[in-house]
């Protein structure tokens, strides 16, 4: 008995949900962690930024990034020590793009330094 083996289109539309799936829940982990919001307020906020529509490019970066860090991984055991970080560090700067800082009450007791507008200028010589 021979046994075809092949990708059927249930796998590929299979194995793009879970991508799709563990970029979302990615973004809703990092709610969780920076906002300290639960994980059922993390979920639903994620999903109305979704059904707006203005956080597609942001959950298609998380794709990209999961897709470079799996591949990674598979490519060498010991990529894990470098694509993973490498997108969590992306996702991290994503994150801070389309959600902005914390101004106040920082996890580790902290405050932002105060932004200048006279800073911002360049030096002139």
């Amino acid at each position: 008995m021979r046994v075809e083996r092949g990708t059927s289109k249930s796998d590929v539309a299979l194995n793009l949900a879970a991508l799709l799936i563990s970029a979302v829940l990615g973004w809703c982990m990092m709610q969780v962690a920076y906002r300290q919001s639960t994980a059922i307020d993390a979920i639903k906020e994620i999903f109305s930024h979704i059904q707006t529509g203005a956080f597609t490019m942001p959950l298609l970066l998380a794709v990209v990034a999961w897709i470079i860090s799996g591949l990674g991984v598979i490519a060498c055991g010991v990529g894990i020590l470098f694509t993973m970080p490498l997108a969590y560090c992306i996702l991290g700067c994503a994150y801070e793009t389309v959600f902005g800082t914390q101004t106040s009450d920082c996890c580790c007791g902290c405050t932002p330094p105060p932004v200048d507008s006279a800073d911002s200028t360049p030096p002139t010589m």
